[in-house]
């Protein structure tokens, strides 16, 4: 059996898009090789049953790090930043399950938030994958991605048209778009889940075909 290759943007605690999502679109949630872009909480009603269904993962499935992710507290006082961006409505569906996370993430949920620092790229022949984006200019010349571009990105990546050297494109999420953008050297698939519009996923199994499905919310 042929392995595919998926990328699911940003899920921002949409639990039911998501598992419409992977069913519609075919995924074999065992055997497909699926990478999720970030921003799985904040927003939506659902962000612990995301977590809870990405720590029973496959093991083909890969996790990157989101901004969102980059911006829960882990300890000490509240974070009014990510209370602005969203928050609240994590906190809200930690407690429906009756778990302050003001006070304690549970350990599990620990763990796996605390996996995403290092993973926030993820490279095959063909893509790199990433949250936000990358500095073009930068990876050409020292072949770097650095994790605040790849976290925070947005104007001057999705502007730019520069070919990367090794002609990979870059598969993102982060910033809103009605529907998937396809460039040359980029492909952005967060079609505004934490929004209430839609979930996008790509299957990229054929690099030069990239085939979309969008559920709304």
């Amino acid at each position: 059996m042929t392995q595919k290759l998926f990328a699911i943007g940003d899920i921002h605690g949409q639990y039911k898009a998501m598992i419409k999502l992977i069913d519609q679109a075919g995924i074999d949630i065992i055997n497909d090789k699926v990478i999720f872009l970030g921003d799985y909480i904040d927003r939506g009603p659902k962000s612990f049953e995301v977590i809870e269904y990405l720590i029973n993962r496959p093991k083909n499935a890969i996790f990157l790090y989101g901004n969102h992710e980059s911006m829960l507290p882990q300890y000490g006082p509240m974070n009014n930043f990510w209370i602005a961006n969203g928050g609240n409505a994590t906190i809200s569906s930690y407690k429906s399950h009756g778990i302050d996370i003001t006070f304690a993430i549970p350990q599990t949920h620990y763990e796996f938030f605390d996996d995403l620092y290092n993973n926030y790229y993820y490279t095959t022949k063909d893509f790199i994958f990433v949250h936000a984006g990358i500095s073009i200019e930068i990876y050409n010349r020292y072949n770097h991605i650095d994790r605040d571009d790849a976290l925070w990105s947005r104007d001057n990546f999705i502007q730019n048209k520069t070919p990367l050297k090794d002609n990979k494109r870059v598969v993102y999420g982060h910033t809103v778009v009605q529907t998937p953008l396809v460039m040359d050297n980029k492909i952005g698939i967060d079609t505004g889940a934490g929004y209430r519009r839609a979930l996008t996923c790509v299957e990229l199994t054929n690099p030069e075909d990239p085939v979309f499905t969008m559920v709304d919310i």
